[in-house]
């Protein structure tokens, strides 16, 4: 049983690479990669909780997101083009075999804290093989205390 959690501190080519590495590691150990942009993510949350009086109607992120993708889908930059995709993805996030890569924690702004929260409240006790970006003052280092942490 191989878990994987990172943090990759930095910005840049040399970030780029070493994820590349990380997820090609996790594919040969029979993981799927699905990336969450945090920056696409706190849109979406907030524009969620406008529609709905102020809250949020999940505190399942994950699924909220690949949801919301698949509501974009006519989108160039979603993912998630059918509901076969869609199914899949729920699947294997239930299975427990997706990597999850949340890039760019730093960019959520006001709601950091709540992703932050997700991260290593949720996902990481839940068993989800998580990767985090973030420039290195983005983060509070005290939570991810099972990571490994990487400075770029």
């Amino acid at each position: 049983d191989v878990r994987l959690h990172h943090i990759f501190q930095g910005i840049g080519t040399r970030c780029l690479y070493l994820l590349k590495e990380r997820i090609e590691n996790a594919i040969r150990l029979e993981f799927t990669p699905y990336v969450v942009y945090v920056q696409k993510l706190a849109r979406l949350m907030n524009k969620s909780k406008q529609e709905n009086g102020g809250r949020m109607t999940t505190d399942d992120l994950v699924r909220f997101y690949m949801r919301a993708e698949f509501e974009e889908r006519e989108q160039e930059n979603s993912f998630v083009k059918d509901q076969q995709t869609l199914d899949m993805l729920l699947q294997l996030f239930e299975s427990r075999s997706l990597i999850l890569l949340i890039d760019g924690i730093d960019e959520a702004a006001s709601l950091k804290t709540t992703v932050e929260d997700y991260i290593t409240q949720t996902l990481v006790p839940a068993g989800h093989q998580v990767i985090v970006t973030s420039r290195p003052e983005g983060v509070r280092l005290r939570l991810y205390k099972s990571f490994v942490i990487m400075n770029l």
